[in-house]
């Protein structure tokens, strides 16, 4: 592809005069010279690593990485794409707050070493009270004398998370069955939470919530079918793959050649006043993999405007912007919803408990 193809590419592209066939074909050469130069940085860095095991990289090459990293920036800053620039007074998140994040996003299990649980749930799950259902104990202490506030992590930072908050009862009614006392609940850790929560999990074979990422999918295939049917088929897609696609999405998933990304990183999410604000649709983005999802993350992380929700190529017309007034309109049909349902399990519950009671009173007659 020329030099003058993409060094002016957005501000041509904007002039007009061009048709959806023949901007097609600019991205389509735009975006493999990116493949190849992100290839090339692979491979280069791969080489590196072969030939100086031990960190010892001749200067050579580090200008060969540099010159690699450069022509990637520029062309990144021809669409419109420039590094983020941290903010060295904000700290990073800590290993737990993004294990923490990643969960509530996507619900992807993690290991958990036994060096990791505190001492007190270490012993608690060591003690015979941890058994199946059926060789339980009777609990010594009431769940709901648990106060959840008294642990740090929860306190801080995964009471924020709306999944988190809806495992609350659970947690106490597990810290109940391992006997727990109530008054040193202040010992436990993040990982020891997670651990409850990764064992729950494993008994019932399903996740307990739906994680953030399958719920954003699910909001963007319900506001924005219309607006992919038209972005895909102009990049030539068939409508049978479109429409496999979107019923994926409507199920809060994704085929292989497409990923979810945070604008904002999930390292950088303490930018924020609230850190679970990092997994909301405002942060979402759709994007191809290859090669705009590892563009976005090699060489440096890249900043993507916040009024984009699609991104199938670097050209405006393969991009699909936000429509507030959409999402709106989605947010409040899901919580009529929700509310439906939570009406109809309460008169679930009313009923059970009013032939629970007939059937007691019956019962105390016919004595």
């Amino acid at each position: 592809m020329p030099d003058n193809a993409h060094n002016n590419y957005k501000q041509r592209l904007s002039e007009g005069g061009y048709t959806s066939h023949q901007r097609l074909r600019i991205e389509q050469h735009f975006s493999a010279l990116i493949r190849h130069k992100l290839n090339a940085l692979c491979n280069e860095q791969l080489k590196q690593k072969k030939n100086h095991p031990d960190n010892k990289i001749s200067k050579t090459s580090k200008n060969s990485l540099k010159e690699i990293a450069e022509e990637l920036r520029l062309l990144f800053y021809s669409v419109g794409l420039k590094s983020k620039k941290r903010n060295d007074q904000t700290p990073q998140a800590s290993t737990e707050e993004k294990l923490m994040v990643r969960f509530d996003y996507d619900g992807w299990f993690f290991p958990i070493k036994d060096t990791d649980l505190s001492p007190l749930y270490a012993r608690a799950i060591s003690t015979p009270q941890h058994l199946p259902s059926q060789y339980k104990p009777y609990a010594r202490h009431n769940p709901q004398k648990y106060d959840l506030d008294q642990i740090p992590i929860w306190r801080n930072s995964m009471k924020k998370f709306a999944n988190y908050r809806k495992l609350n009862q659970l947690l106490r009614q597990q810290f109940s069955i391992l006997n727990l006392p109530p008054c040193q609940i202040k010992q436990l850790n993040f990982y020891d939470l997670m651990h409850i929560i990764f064992e729950k999990t494993r008994q019932k074979k399903q996740l307990l919530f739906e994680p953030r990422g399958c719920a954003n999918t699910r909001m963007f295939a319900a506001c924005y079918a219309n607006e992919y049917r038209r972005v895909m088929s102009l990049m030539g897609q068939d409508n049978k793959s479109i429409e496999h696609t979107l019923a994926l999405m409507k199920r809060g998933l994704l085929p292989r050649d497409k990923n979810r990304h945070h604008k904002l990183n999930v390292q950088d999410c303490k930018e924020l006043k609230d850190i679970s604000k990092v997994n909301d649709f405002d942060n979402f983005l759709i994007v191809t993999i290859d090669p705009i999802h590892r563009g976005l993350h090699l060489p440096t992380d890249l900043c993507v405007d916040k009024s984009i929700v699609f991104m199938a190529g670097y050209d405006p017309l393969f991009q699909i912007r936000r429509k507030p007034e959409i999402e709106r309109q989605y947010l409040l049909h899901q919580q009529k919803i929700a509310k439906k349902k939570e009406e109809l399990k309460r008169m679930k519950l009313d009923s059970q408990n009013f032939l629970s009671q007939a059937k007691a009173l019956k019962n105390a007659k016919s004595r």
